[in-house]
Order: C-alpha cells, then sequence, then structure tokens
C-alpha cells in the first residue's frame, strides 16, 4: 500500500464504510446489492456473484485496500492523465467539450454508451446555444486518483 498517498488511503477507507452498509467491518453480498441499488441498478444473484468472485472473502477493510491499491497502481500517474484531458481543454478551466471527448475516444474504439457511462456524474449541461455538454475532468481525475497532494 505505499503506493498511495495518506490522503488516498483515507478516501478508500471512507469509501470502505459507506459500502459497508450494515457497519460489520466486511463487505458482504447485501451490502454490495444495496450499494448497486443505490445507483439505480438492479443485481441479480449471478451478477453479485461475478462481482464478489473477484474480491477475496471476506471482503475486509484490509482486502479492500490492498484490492483496490493493485488497481490503482495500474492507472496511469495523475499528471499523464491531467495532460491527456488538457489537450481538449482550450480555456485551462478543468472542463472539456463531451462532444469532442467522445469523438476522441470514439476514434480509440469505445462506444458513445460507454463514454457518456464513464462521464455521469462529472458533465454539466450548457444552455440553448452555448456549446453543449462539458465534462469536469479535474473532478474525475481528482476522484480516480485522488486528489493532488499540496506541497508545503
Amino acid at each position: 500500500m505505499n503506493q498511495l498517498s495518506q490522503p488516498q488511503i483515507q478516501e478508500l477507507r471512507e469509501s470502505f464504510q459507506v459500502l459497508d452498509k450494515d457497519g460489520d467491518g466486511v463487505i458482504s453480498r447485501d451490502d454490495l446489492s444495496a450499494m448497486l441499488n443505490s445507483l439505480g441498478q438492479e443485481p441479480n444473484s449471478a451478477l453479485l456473484s461475478t462481482y464478489l468472485s473477484n474480491v477475496p472473502s471476506p471482503f475486509t477493510l484490509a482486502a479492500y485496500l490492498t484490492t483496490l491499491t493493485t488497481h490503482l497502481s495500474a492507472l496511469s500517474p495523475r499528471d499523464d492523465i491531467l495532460a491527456a484531458f488538457a489537450a481538449f481543454d482550450d480555456n485551462d478551466d478543468g472542463v472539456v467539450n463531451l462532444d469532442l471527448l467522445k469523438e476522441a475516444l470514439a476514434d480509440m474504439g469505445m462506444r458513445e454508451d460507454e463514454v457518456e457511462k464513464a462521464c455521469r456524474g462529472w458533465t454539466n449541461k450548457k444552455g440553448l446555444g452555448m456549446g453543449g455538454d462539458k465534462f469536469r475532468y479535474r473532478e474525475f481525475v481528482d476522484t480516480v486518483c485522488g486528489k493532488a497532494e499540496v506541497q508545503e
């Protein structure tokens, strides 16, 4: 876990507590089902089994941190991700035109519905004649990679 900063570890602990609905220190089948329901999903037994087959049992905080550390370490460094999005950010304001992002990702083989699903929660609708949807990429990167550490 030494790849993660203390703020990232704290964010992961907090996310574990949100997922552990009954507070027993283990993310169970019921906890996972409740989380998916809160996201508007209707998980069936097969889906829950698939998700849970990919994680250690019991899925404790230690197992959660280890699993997510492994997945997060496979991500490109935060600055590389920001630089990739910044190439689309004409105003240097942390947002990019969603249509341009969809087009670029489609060129890389990603379907429009996949892009929309991945971007949901970080988009702004613009008023009529104001240029369409915007994707708040800095907030997205903060969520995925953790916020940048402040240098003292």
